[in-house]
């Protein structure tokens, strides 16, 4: 078979170089899946799964983290939840957002074979196309501990070493011509494998906070008692309008009451500094993760947001969507074409997923005036907001590592 050429991106000599002169474990045949344990759960990683399969994992950047995700699904259930888990993830680079997308519905037949439903971010930007992936096993129980219901937690179990090892695969066999070159740091700072016991002092170094529960039912019947009538399409003004009240009236509270957000959020851009930008952020409930994609392959399917001069962030979790327009930092107020961006997003989310869609109760992002703001000044207020000290001191690091 012949052998796809390499990405443009690698073309340089220094880069082929540097290519050449990492070495790496051939990636094993993937393992069996996990032990079926009782309570509900199944066998988490060895010591030894972590030497066999984890250490040529990490030669192709992925690694093991913890994260406080959101939501869960429990049973067909939304819940929301606040304990820490740990995540075996990669980021995979795209230099179009074509192959991004296709590679999306790649992880979804991938992930239905193996019965898996790994967290997604994809981020379709100006020019850099990536889709991020988490995986992680809700109910596990180590052979280090007592086999009782106390003792089971999420996890990393052989199903998520299966899943990225073919995912890894996949990626190498069909869309090496089509992948962003890797930032030199990610390809000569290799992080150490952690041992079973790091990861798990970690998981468990983090402070557990009461989990917000609340249930509905998996499906519902769409209802006027429900949700409000999509809102008009502003059509006959110019895209470059600057909102007033009056638009904030007649199409954005009808957004928000669609679940949708405005604010001005932390994000980091090109420079790696955090700053303050315009995002509007809607939230889709799914009862598959196949229709959860095949919503967003639905809205990428034409560039139109590049007109907006929007990016887009999907965040693909428990069968759940949260999709945003990202703005350009300097960007300081919501227009006329902003709105009819987001509007263009939940017309197709009304116009084909309606129907089939999760009605419930559970929210992951707070409904209140800082992400719902109700007229220009309020937008205003969130935009001059200082930002929190975790992003000062980021940049300020930043700052001293380029004098």
């Amino acid at each position: 078979m012949r052998k796809k050429p390499l990405d443009a991106s690698f073309s340089h000599p220094v880069w082929y170089q540097i290519l050449l002169s990492i070495s790496r474990t051939p990636l094993p045949e993937p393992p069996p899946l996990p032990l079926a344990l009782p309570f509900a759960s199944v066998q988490s990683i060895t010591q030894a799964d972590i030497d066999r399969y984890v250490a040529p994992l990490y030669e192709r950047n992925w690694l093991i983290f913890t994260e406080m995700p959101n939501m869960i699904l429990t049973d067909d259930t939304l819940e929301r939840t606040a304990r820490t888990v740990s995540l075996l993830g990669k980021k995979f680079w795209f230099l179009r957002g074509r192959s991004a997308t296709n590679f999306l519905a790649d992880v979804v037949d991938l992930a239905r074979q193996e019965k898996h439903e790994p967290r997604i971010t994809m981020f379709l930007g100006r020019a850099k196309q990536h889709v991020l992936l988490r995986m992680h096993t809700s109910r596990t129980l180590s052979e280090t501990e007592r086999f009782s219901e106390e003792h089971v937690r999420p996890g990393l179990s052989t199903r998520d070493l299966r899943l990225a090892i073919l995912l890894e695969n996949h990626y190498q066999d069909q869309y090496v011509a089509s992948r962003q070159a890797l930032p030199l740091r990610d390809l000569l700072l290799r992080p150490d494998v952690p041992d079973f016991d790091a990861i798990r002092i970690k998981q468990d170094a983090k402070v557990f906070r009461a989990a917000n529960v609340v249930k509905a039912d998996a499906k519902w019947t769409p209802s006027s008692l429900t949700i409000t009538a999509l809102p008009p399409l502003p059509e006959d003004e110019n895209a470059e309008t600057i909102c007033t009240n009056a638009h904030f009236d007649a199409f954005l509270r009808p957004l928000y009451a669609r679940g949708w957000h405005a604010a001005f959020l932390p994000i980091m851009g090109e420079d790696k500094l955090y700053a303050p930008v315009l995002c509007l952020t809607g939230f889709f409930r799914f009862t598959s993760l196949t229709a959860a994609i095949d919503f967003i392959r639905d809205i990428v399917a034409y560039p139109w947001y590049k007109e907006d001069n929007a990016e887009l962030h999907f965040l693909v979790d428990a069968q759940t969507v949260r999709a945003q327009l990202v703005y350009p930092p300097g960007y300081g107020a919501l227009t006329v074409g902003n709105l009819r961006a987001a509007r263009r997003i939940e017309q197709i989310f009304h116009d084909e997923y309606f129907g089939s869609a999760r009605m419930s109760g559970v929210h992951p992002y707070r409904n209140d005036g800082l992400h719902q703001p109700g007229s220009v000044e309020e937008l205003r207020r969130i935009r001059d907001i200082p930002l929190r000290p975790f992003h000062v001191r980021h940049n300020a690091k930043m700052a001293r590592m380029r004098r």
